[in-house]
C-alpha cells in the first residue's frame, strides 16, 4: 500500500516535469512567462518531496524515487534550455526587424522617387526626405497641408479628383500633373496612388511620385516633329488632314463653307538640280514664310512633301474668297527670292476645291490636287477651281494601276540595296532592300508613285512577298560567299501586309525556301503602325519574333504619339528619321533631340540606326553620341546586287591583307 502511494507520487512528479517541458517548448519562442515560472517552481518542489520520501523509504522504493527525481531534474534542465533559446530567438527577431526598418528607411530616403502619405482629409501625414532632392522643398513644409499647395493651379482639380477616388476606392491609380519646384519652375510629375486606409500603420493613400519632366519634353518635341514639317515649320500632312476633318465636321453642323488650296511650285526640280538640294531647301523655307504671311489666323498652311503645299481656308463669306487668297499667295511668290546671292523668280500652280456639302477629306484633297494639275496643264502660274470634268489624272492613275499588275506578272521590278554602315569602322554591317520599277515606257517610276497605289489595290501583298523572297535569297548568297562579314538584311513591310492573317507563315516559308537564318532578317514597319489595330499588330509582331526575326521601327519620330507605345510592342531597332539627322552638327536643338532618342533606345535595350547621313559633320556628332550604325548618301547610294557584291569583296580583301 505504501509502495503504491510512493509510486503514484513519483508518477505525478514526472507528469509535472513533462508538462513543464512541454509548456516551455510551446512558449519558448516568446521567452519565459509567469505560467512557465509556476511550472518550474512546481517541478522543483516535487523533486524536494521525492528526496524526503526517499529518506523514509526502504528497499527498491528509494531507487525508484531517486530515479524519477533525476528524470524530473533532466526535464527541468531541458525546459530552461528551451526557454533560453526562445529568448535568444526573440532578441534576434527584434534585431532583424530593426535592421529591416533601417534599411527600408534608407531606401526611401535615398530613392529617386518621392513617397508621400495622404490622410482621409486629403492632408499630408508623412513625407519622405527625397522631396527636397526632387522638388527642392524641405519635407516638413507639406506636413498637415494639402498636396495641392505645390500643384499647378490648372492641375489642382485633376489632382483633387484623383485623391478623392484613391481614398474612396481600393486599388492603385496613376496621374500626371505639374508640381512647383523650389526654384520657381514647374516639373511634370507622375504619381501612383495606393489606397492603404486598411493598414493600421498607414491609414491613408501612399503616393509614389517621380519627376518625368525630361520625358515630357522629349515627347513634346517628338510630337511637334510628328505634326510639323521639319524643313519649313508648317503643318505636315497628318496635322493638315486632322484640321481638315474638323473643318468638315464644323461645316456640316454650321452650314458654312470652306476651301482647300493645293499649291505646287513650277519647275522646282530644275532649280533643285541646278543649284543643289541645300539651295532648294532654302527656297522652300522662304516660300513657306511668304505663304504663311498671307493667311489669316483661322487658316492653316501645310507642306505635304517636296514642293507641294496645301492651305485650309476657313470662314469664307463668298465663293471668290479662296481664289482671292490664292491670288495673293501667287503675287507674294512672284516677288524675287534672293538665294545664294542670286535672284530667283518662282511661279506656282494652285488648285482650289470648295466644300460642296458632301465631300470627304480625301475627296477635297484629291479634287484640289486634280485642279492643280489642270492649272499646270494650262500653262503654269495659274489658279484652277475643281470641276467634275477634270478626270485626266484619275484616268492616268487607273492606267498606272493596270500597268502595275502587268509589271508584277512580267518581272519589271528590281531591287537595289543601300548599305548600313558601322560609323566607327566604316564597315558594312547590313543592307536595306529597296524596290525599283523599270517601266518599259515611262522610264523610271519612283516608289512614291506606285507603293501607295499598290497598298490601295492590295497588290502590295504579292509585291511585298516577291521583295522579301528575292532579298532573302540574295542575302543568303552573300552570306555563303562572305561568311566572315555577318551581313544583316532589312526589308520594309506595309500595314496592308501585316493585315494578312497568314503573314507570319508566309515569312517562315520564305526563310525556309531561301535558307536565310531568321536572326539575319529585320522587318521594318512605320511608326504609325504602332498606333492602330493594337492587338492584331502585337499578335503579328510577336509571331515574327517567335520565328527569330527582328523588328525595326522606320523613320522614328515622324508618326509619333506616345513613347509608352514602344513598351507594348516587341521592337528591336529604332531608325532615326533623316529629318532629325539633317543639320544635327549645326543645330543644338536637333542634337539634343537625337541624343534623347539614343538614350531612349539604350534604356529600352534597342539598337538605334541613323538614316539620311549626308555630311561628315553628322557622322562626328553621331559618333560623339555613341551611335554605332547609320546609312545615307555620304557612304553609298542604293546599289544593285552586283554593286554590293563588289563592296563586300573589297572589304574581304582588305581584311585578308596583313597589317
Amino acid at each position: 500500500m505504501k509502495r503504491r502511494a510512493e509510486a503514484g507520487l513519483a508518477t505525478r512528479a514526472l507528469g509535472l516535469a513533462g508538462r513543464a517541458s512541454t509548456y516551455a517548448q510551446r512558449t519558448g519562442s516568446n521567452g519565459a512567462s509567469w505560467g512557465q515560472v509556476v511550472l518550474v517552481t512546481a517541478c522543483v518542489g516535487v523533486c524536494v518531496a521525492m528526496v524526503i520520501i526517499a529518506g523514509h523509504a526502504r528497499g527498491n522504493a528509494v531507487g525508484l524515487a531517486l530515479g524519477l527525481g533525476l528524470m524530473a531534474v533532466v526535464a527541468l534542465t531541458l525546459s530552461f534550455q528551451r526557454l533560453r533559446r526562445g529568448t535568444t530567438l526573440e532578441v534576434a527577431r527584434r534585431k532583424f526587424e530593426s535592421q529591416s526598418e533601417a534599411r527600408l528607411h534608407a531606401l526611401v530616403e535615398h530613392s529617386t522617387d518621392v513617397v508621400t502619405v495622404i490622410g482621409p482629409d486629403q492632408l499630408v501625414t508623412w513625407q519622405a526626405p527625397s522631396l527636397e532632392r526632387v522638388l527642392g522643398f524641405h519635407p516638413d513644409i507639406l506636413l498637415g497641408r494639402p498636396l495641392t499647395a505645390i500643384v499647378h493651379q490648372d492641375d489642382v482639380p485633376l489632382v483633387e479628383r484623383f485623391l478623392k477616388a484613391s481614398l474612396e476606392r481600393p486599388g492603385s491609380r496613376t496621374i500626371n500633373a505639374r508640381f512647383r519646384h523650389a526654384d520657381g519652375g514647374w516639373r511634370h510629375v507622375e504619381a501612383v496612388g495606393d489606397n492603404r486606409l486598411h493598414d493600421p500603420a498607414v491609414r491613408g493613400v501612399v503616393l509614389n511620385m517621380r519627376d518625368i519632366t525630361e520625358r515630357k519634353q522629349l515627347e513634346d518635341e517628338l510630337r511637334h516633329q510628328a505634326f510639323h514639317d521639319s524643313l519649313t515649320g508648317l503643318a505636315n500632312r497628318p496635322l493638315f488632314e486632322d484640321r481638315l476633318s474638323h473643318a468638315v465636321a464644323r461645316a456640316r453642323r454650321q452650314d458654312r463653307g470652306f476651301a482647300v488650296l493645293f499649291l505646287d511650285l513650277d519647275d522646282f526640280k530644275t532649280i533643285n538640280d541646278s543649284l543643289g538640294h541645300a539651295r532648294g531647301d532654302e527656297l522652300l523655307r522662304a516660300a513657306a514664310t511668304r505663304i504663311g504671311s498671307i493667311l489669316r489666323p483661322s487658316d492653316t498652311a501645310a507642306r505635304l512633301g517636296g514642293d507641294e503645299f496645301a492651305v485650309l481656308v476657313e470662314l469664307i463669306d463668298s465663293e471668290r474668297d479662296p481664289e482671292m487668297i490664292a491670288e495673293r499667295i501667287l503675287d507674294a511668290l512672284a516677288q524675287p527670292f534672293l538665294i545664294a546671292g542670286r535672284e530667283l523668280r518662282v511661279t506656282g500652280s494652285v488648285g482650289v476645291a470648295t466644300w460642296n456639302g458632301t465631300a470627304s477629306v480625301e475627296d477635297l484633297l484629291r479634287n484640289a490636287d486634280t485642279a492643280m494639275y489642270a492649272a499646270k496643264a494650262d500653262g503654269k502660274g495659274r489658279i484652277r477651281k475643281f470641276e467634275p470634268t477634270m478626270h485626266d489624272r484619275v484616268l492616268e492613275r487607273l492606267e498606272l494601276t493596270g500597268e502595275l499588275r502587268t509589271a508584277l506578272e512580267c518581272g519589271q521590278f528590281e531591287l537595289d540595296y543601300q548599305p548600313i554602315m558601322e560609323l566607327e569602322t566604316g564597315e558594312v554591317a547590313g543592307v536595306e532592300a529597296l524596290v525599283r520599277w523599270r517601266h518599259p515606257d515611262r522610264a523610271h517610276v519612283g516608289p512614291t508613285q506606285f507603293i501607295g497605289l499598290a497598298e490601295e489595290t492590295g497588290l502590295i501583298v504579292p509585291l511585298g512577298l516577291w521583295i522579301l523572297e528575292t532579298a532573302c535569297d540574295q542575302a543568303y548568297t552573300w552570306q555563303c560567299a562572305f561568311p566572315g562579314q555577318h551581313l544583316q538584311l532589312s526589308v520594309n513591310v506595309s500595314t496592308r501586309q501585316l493585315q494578312e492573317p497568314d503573314f507570319v507563315d508566309a515569312v517562315d516559308g520564305v526563310l525556309e525556301r531561301t535558307g536565310l537564318g531568321p536572326q539575319s532578317l529585320a522587318l521594318e514597319i512605320t511608326e504609325g503602325l504602332l498606333l492602330c489595330d493594337h492587338e492584331e499588330v502585337v499578335r503579328q509582331l510577336n509571331g515574327l519574333r517567335a520565328l527569330g526575326v527582328r523588328i525595326a521601327v522606320d523613320d522614328f519620330g515622324t508618326g509619333y504619339s506616345s513613347l509608352a507605345h514602344l513598351r507594348h510592342f516587341p521592337i528591336d531597332i529604332l531608325k532615326i528619321d533623316r529629318s532629325f539627322v539633317d543639320g544635327i552638327d549645326q543645330d543644338p536643338g536637333k542634337a539634343k533631340l537625337v541624343r534623347g532618342i539614343v538614350n531612349l533606345g539604350d534604356s529600352l535595350l534597342l539598337d538605334v540606326i541613323a538614316e539620311g547621313i549626308e555630311e561628315p559633320g553628322q557622322v562626328r556628332s553621331l559618333r560623339d553620341m555613341q551611335l554605332p550604325l547609320g546609312q545615307g548618301f555620304l557612304f553609298h547610294r542604293p546599289l544593285p546586287a552586283a554593286g554590293i557584291t563588289k563592296l563586300l569583296a573589297r572589304a574581304e580583301r582588305a581584311e585578308s591583307v596583313p597589317a
